[in-house]
């Protein structure tokens, strides 16, 4: 939470089973209001070898997108400003553990 709270362009956050807390998305709002520039990676339900995490972190994407509209986000000179989220789709080939993100 420092680590976002001292971030003042980008923050990349690359995690295998992203299910953020009440106090993670304040503090990544919070950034999204600074002008930070968020990029989130996780695992979609395919790559994961736990896919019922992932819908569980799907829930909260609504919740960390809505910040995108606010003005104070929308009206940044950055036009990379807010937060993306980004599901891993694994690779096309390769062996099974290949296909995940954590074991990349």
């Amino acid at each position: 939470m420092q680590l976002i709270d001292s971030a003042r362009k980008e923050i990349l956050i690359a995690n295998a089973y992203f299910v953020p807390t009440p106090g993670i998305i304040e503090t990544l709002h919070e950034a999204e209001r600074r002008c930070v520039a968020i990029t989130l990676l996780t695992n979609s339900p395919q790559t994961n070898d736990l896919p019922e995490i992932t819908m569980v972190g799907r829930g909260h994407y609504k919740t960390l997108l809505r910040v995108n509209g606010e003005a104070a986000v929308s009206e940044c000179n950055r036009p990379a400003a807010g937060i993306q989220i980004w599901e891993w789709q694994g690779k096309k080939a390769g062996r099974e553990q290949d296909r995940r993100y954590h074991a990349q």
